[in-house]
């Protein structure tokens, strides 16, 4: 009769094996429970970021879509008015002068002028914080508390503006006169970098 040399495993072996496995399959499940609030946390955060990135992007494209707008809105309204007197400086920036109105109320003269880079690319300009205008009359116009109402943009004249290409700003100068003069003879707007203008023989329409 033939008898295995081999013996059966012991039963206690085999719930030793068992619990091994149970232990091995216990510490594994709570280290994945473990981490899954901390993965659900950086999943929250990550979710906040990106919500508040994509809130901050709508915000720009519509700052932009605005300022396109206007741009287009002031180049639209520029080119339906005529040019009173024109002046480009030797590096592109043209200077047109399009209104010049008298209040007969304040004795103010207001000049309202252009100011468009013709050039492509984009052009640092900063003026003076003065000018000099002579009337027909020979009264001289000059000083910082003279013009010091006058701005370009939303800026005084001594902040820096940034002329894009083919986008016009606007520039208004507002100075006090006397006895209404008809005629300004000269009008001398000194900036930087050789972007000064001037123009001459203007007509003032006094209302």
């Amino acid at each position: 009769m033939y008898y295995s040399s081999l013996k059966p495993i012991p039963k206690s072996l085999t719930a030793m094996k068992k619990l091994f496995l149970l232990s091995v399959l216990l510490v594994s499940s709570c280290c994945i429970f473990a981490q899954q609030p901390e993965l659900a946390d950086k999943v929250a955060s990550l979710e906040a970021k990106v919500a508040t990135l994509e809130t901050a992007v709508n915000a720009m494209q519509q700052k932009v879509a605005e300022v396109t707008a206007q741009n287009l809105a002031l180049k639209q309204a520029i080119s339906l008015k005529p040019t009173i007197a024109d002046y480009q400086t030797e590096d592109g920036i043209d200077y047109r002068l399009i209104e010049a109105k008298g209040n007969q109320r304040t004795g103010e003269i207001t000049l309202l002028i252009s100011v468009k880079n013709t050039t492509k690319r984009d052009i640092k300009l900063q003026c003076s914080p003065t000018a000099t205008a002579v009337d027909v009359n020979g009264k001289v116009y000059s000083g910082y508390e003279t013009f010091k109402t006058s701005r370009i943009g939303n800026e005084h004249f001594s902040s820096i503006t940034n002329l894009m290409p083919d986008a016009p700003v606007e520039m208004k100068i507002i100075f006090p006169a006397e006895t209404e003069p008809a005629y300004i003879k000269t009008f001398d707007k000194e900036a930087y970098h050789d972007h000064s203008f001037r123009f001459t023989n203007i007509p003032i329409k006094w209302e």
